[in-house]
C-alpha cells in the first residue's frame, strides 16, 4: 500500500507541473546587439535589441509564410510571395556555381553547452567564413522545424544565380543554410578576418510564450514588397517634375537603377518560368 500511495503521489505531482512545449533561442550578432527567437506550435518569432522591439518577424513554420510586424508605422509586410524560390528553381543546388565549398574541419569548442563541429566556408577559392554547428539540437523538433522554415524564408530572400551584383560569400552562405537540417543549428559564424557575426547563446525550453507573441497585430496596414516597391516607383518625381527638393539627373538615374535593381529580386506573380 506505501508503494501505491508513492507512486500515486508522484504521478498527481507530475501532474501539476506545466508542460515545456516552447523554445526559447537567445544571442548575440555583429555588434553586440542581442537577439532572440521565440518558437511555439507552427510559429517562431525572431526578435533584436532588449525590450519590446520596434520591429520583428513572424514565420509559421507549417506554411512558411513570413511577417514583417513595424510597431512604429502600424503596418504589416507580407514576405511569402517575396520569400518563394523562383518556379523552376526550387531544388537548384546552391554550390552548383562560383565554386562554393562548405567542409568540416574538426571538432569545435562548446558553445552555449553543445558540442560543436567547426566548417569552412569559401567561395572561389577565398575563405568566406567559418560556422560551428552543434548536431545535438537536431533533437529538438522545434529547432529541426526552424531551420527548415529559415531555409525556405532564405531561398527565397536570395538574389538569383545570375545577379552580378551578389557577392560570392553572400551566395556561398545559401549552402551553408541549405546543410543545416543535416548538421545542426550553427552556433557561432565568424566571417573572413575571424570575427564573430552570428552567435547563440542560450537554448531553453519553456512553459509557454504569450499567444498574443504570434498573433499579427490588428488594425495594422498589410502590404508586401511588391506594392511596396510599386507605391516608392509612383512616387518618385521625374526628371521634369518641379519638387520643392530639386535633384540632379545623376542622383535621379541612380535611383531609378536601385528600384529597378530592388524590382527584379521580387518575383513576378504573373510570370513563369519553366524548369530547364
Amino acid at each position: 500500500m506505501h508503494t501505491r500511495t508513492c507512486l500515486l503521489a508522484l504521478l498527481l505531482g507530475a501532474t501539476a507541473v506545466p508542460a515545456l512545449a516552447a523554445t526559447l533561442i537567445e544571442g548575440k550578432d555583429e555588434g553586440g546587439e542581442y537577439h532572440r527567437i521565440m518558437i511555439q506550435d507552427d510559429w517562431a518569432r525572431l526578435e533584436y535589441g532588449e525590450g519590446e522591439p520596434a520591429e520583428y518577424l513572424l514565420l509559421n513554420l507549417k506554411n512558411n509564410q513570413a511577417y514583417a510586424v513595424d510597431r512604429g508605422q502600424r503596418q504589416v509586410v507580407e514576405m511569402s510571395e517575396a520569400s518563394a524560390p523562383p518556379r523552376g528553381v526550387e531544388n537548384k543546388t546552391p554550390a552548383a556555381h562560383a565554386n562554393v565549398s562548405f567542409k568540416k574541419k574538426g571538432a569545435g569548442p562548446k558553445i552555449a553547452g553543445y558540442a560543436t563541429e567547426q566548417y569552412v566556408l569559401s567561395a572561389g577559392g577565398a575563405l568566406c567564413g567559418e560556422h560551428f554547428v552543434a548536431p545535438q539540437t537536431l533533437q529538438s523538433g522545434d529547432v529541426k522545424r526552424f531551420i527548415q522554415a529559415m531555409l525556405q524564408f532564405s531561398q527565397g530572400q536570395a538574389a538569383s544565380d545570375e545577379d552580378p551584383l551578389r557577392e560570392p560569400c553572400t551566395a556561398a552562405e545559401d549552402m551553408a543554410d541549405s546543410e543545416y537540417g543535416k548538421l545542426g543549428l550553427p552556433l557561432r559564424v565568424t566571417d573572413a578576418e575571424g570575427k564573430v557575426v552570428h552567435e547563440i547563446e542560450k537554448i531553453s525550453t519553456v512553459a509557454a510564450f504569450p499567444a498574443s507573441k504570434f498573433e499579427i497585430p490588428a488594425g495594422y496596414a498589410v502590404t508586401n514588397p511588391k506594392q511596396m516597391m510599386e507605391e516608392m516607383m509612383r512616387d518618385m518625381p521625374s526628371p521634369d517634375s518641379h519638387s520643392s527638393m530639386p535633384m540632379d539627373e545623376e542622383t535621379l538615374q541612380k535611383m531609378r537603377q536601385h528600384m529597378e535593381e530592388m524590382r527584379h529580386r521580387i518575383p513576378d506573380e504573373d510570370s513563369e518560368t519553366a524548369p530547364e
